[in-house]
């Protein structure tokens, strides 16, 4: 099934789901019961990468930075769609191995980067 986050009033082809205004439960399910992950927000983006989903991030043309610096700084920049011609490669199961490993240094040096400051 095919669920669509949107405030657009018309239904796309293909889609089984317009969800519309949902809560932050409701929005965490969908992202943790996926199969697959097509989002052209930073926060799906990084909702995907939490919860190990197969995913593509579509690029925003306003504002990419933020998708796109994360997935590079998990290892993860060729899921960031920038041509449709890459669709295909994007097929392909991520090995979330390294991902995980980085994104658990970036964690680290977060929480260690805030209790630093409390303690200043």
């Amino acid at each position: 099934k095919v669920a669509l986050f949107t405030n657009m009033p018309y239904k796309f082809d293909g889609v089984d789901y317009n969800i519309k205004n949902c809560g932050p439960s409701q929005f965490l399910w969908a992202f943790e019961n996926a199969s697959y992950v097509v989002t052209n927000s930073f926060h799906g983006t990084a909702f995907a990468v939490n919860f190990n989903k197969d995913f593509i991030s579509v690029i925003k043309r306003n504002s990419p930075q933020r998708a796109q610096s994360l997935l590079n700084s998990v290892g993860l920049p060729e899921r960031l769609l920038v041509d449709e011609s890459h669709l295909d490669a994007l097929s392909e199961h991520i090995n979330w191995e390294e991902p995980n490993r980085k994104l658990e240094n970036i964690r680290r040096d977060s929480l260690q980067y805030l209790l630093s400051a409390i303690e200043d």
